[in-house]
């Protein structure tokens, strides 16, 4: 029984090695907000901020990030901003999907680069009523047609638990590729886990018994 519960820890290891490296090569054509795509953003600590103010703030206010962006525990609103090139697209949808899951108010606003397009306004978060969602899926995704010039993006985020945005870009194939492989791995990594926990404890009970039986 021992043979098999080290059997059972080694096929584990072998199947997350193998998943990650497959993930990795799926998200290698996926676009992540702030590594990938730099973004600029403003700290509003009067919570009192709107859209227009914070699109008039100038440059020398706002703080430029290339990372993937976290804001630990903070009271203010935070506001972020990019710009999504035509080229990015090349004539096909863009997947934008949105997380983590656990900010309370996640708003997002986008319109393609033109004086005459009006934004477009999408409220997600666990406090949100609204189910703005274009997939069904754990994680918020706004489906982006392709543009002409480009897309400008703002998200504001407000939340008491961290402050983290989690956004990428992606196309069809990539997400479903990614989503499939995702939840295919976290099913087996349970299902691995209870066996691996199942074995340990008949081991322990036996031992237990044999001993008691000497």
């Amino acid at each position: 029984m021992h043979v098999l519960l080290k059997c059972c820890y080694a096929t584990l290891l072998v199947l997350v090695t193998l998943v990650t490296y497959c993930n990795g090569k799926a998200y290698a054509s996926t676009l992540s907000f702030g590594q990938d795509i730099t973004m600029q953003w403003y700290a509003d600590k009067t919570n009192e901020m709107t859209l227009d103010d914070f699109l008039h703030k100038p440059d020398n206010v706002l703080q430029t990030t290339h990372q993937i962006q976290s804001f630990g525990f903070s009271s203010n609103t935070y506001w972020l901003k990019a710009y999504l090139p035509s080229w990015y697209f090349q004539g096909n949808n863009l997947w934008l999907t949105l997380g983590p899951s656990f900010l309370d108010r996640l708003t997002v606003y986008y319109r393609p680069v033109s004086e005459n397009n009006h934004w477009v306004r999408k409220d997600f978060g666990d406090r949100s009523t609204k189910e703005n969602s274009d997939v069904n899926y754990r994680d918020a995704v706004l489906i982006l047609p392709p543009p002409v010039t480009g897309y400008e993006v703002v998200f504001q985020m407000r939340s008491t638990s961290t402050l983290l945005l989690l956004a990428t870009l992606a196309s069809a194939k990539d997400f479903v590729s990614s989503a499939t492989l995702e939840t295919a791995f976290w099913g087996f990594y349970f299902s691995a886990a209870l066996l691996v926990t199942g074995v340990a404890l008949t081991m322990a009970i036996v031992l237990l018994a044999y001993r008691d039986w000497e």
